[in-house]
């Protein structure tokens, strides 16, 4: 059963659902427990894991379960660092990365997951870092987070979507500037809007090109809308203007077609 329980984990890992993979973990962990299994110790490695990817503020080790093998050799490195990361403590957190390779970063599976890790970790602090101000440095945060620009953008980029920071980007001056999302949405949302009018009459000429050709190959179609012109008081002249000479013949198959148009 222990087995199944933990390839049910890796499942959800692999598709991101943290929470539904930290329950199948723990229960492998408590069948291969009680069978006496050593696949117990790799199990609760992966529950660590995937209890600080869901950003869970409770400690697997409080409980009764796992409590036991707080202190053992091969699971205290994961003890130290879900203990820095709760404290959002990132250079620790880093530094025990780097300083225990072979107990984490050995696994292939668990390796995987480094990047997640480090994002959850560096997500948490920068959220802690903005919180007092309303305008803040781009080179300031990266300092802090021990990371080059170029991510720290990236992570506000994807914060700022996520509606978890209300603000947005001054890349000129390298500022994050909170609390001012409405302006910057309000900004976009014209750009948007004078965008899909620059569009439209590109769109139209389209649609009357892909019409006239229709027309030209059903002469007895185009006669019948050819006649149907007279009540339907349509302003030739607007149209015809943006057209090439040739077309300027009200009769022409384009011309029909720019009374389809306006109805």
């Amino acid at each position: 059963m222990g087995i199944i329980r933990e390839c049910g984990g890796k499942m959800h890992m692999a598709e991101r659902q943290w929470a539904e993979a930290a329950t199948d973990f723990f229960e492998a962990f408590k069948n291969y427990d009680e069978a006496g299994n050593q696949r117990r110790i790799q199990c609760l490695k992966y529950l660590v894991l995937a209890n600080m990817l869901m950003e869970s503020e409770v400690n697997p080790f409080d409980g009764q379960e796992a409590k036991p093998y707080k202190n053992d050799p091969e699971i205290l490195v994961m003890t130290n660092l879900i203990a820095a990361y709760q404290r959002n403590e990132i250079l620790e957190f880093e530094k025990i990365l780097k300083s225990n390779r072979r107990t984490i970063m050995d696994d292939p599976f668990i390796r995987n997951y480094i990047e997640d890790l480090l994002r959850n970790v560096r997500t948490q602090v920068l959220l802690k870092i903005i919180k007092p101000y309303t305008r803040i440095r781009i080179p300031f945060i990266s300092k802090e987070l021990n990371v080059p620009e170029k991510d720290v953008e990236e992570l506000l980029v994807s914060l700022i979507l996520d509606n978890r920071i209300h603000g947005h980007i001054d890349q000129v001056n390298r500022l994050l500037e909170c609390g001012d999302r409405s302006k910057g949405m309000k900004k976009y949302t014209a750009i948007d809007k004078w965008n899909t009018q620059l569009r439209l009459p590109y769109m139209a000429l389209g649609a009357n090109v892909a019409f006239a050709t229709f027309l030209h190959h059903n002469r007895d179609t185009g006669g019948l809308l050819m006649e149907s012109r007279s009540r339907l008081n349509v302003s030739w002249s607007r149209h015809l203007l943006a057209l090439p000479d040739r077309y300027h013949d009200p009769g022409s198959a384009i011309a029909g077609v720019l009374v389809i148009a306006e109805i």
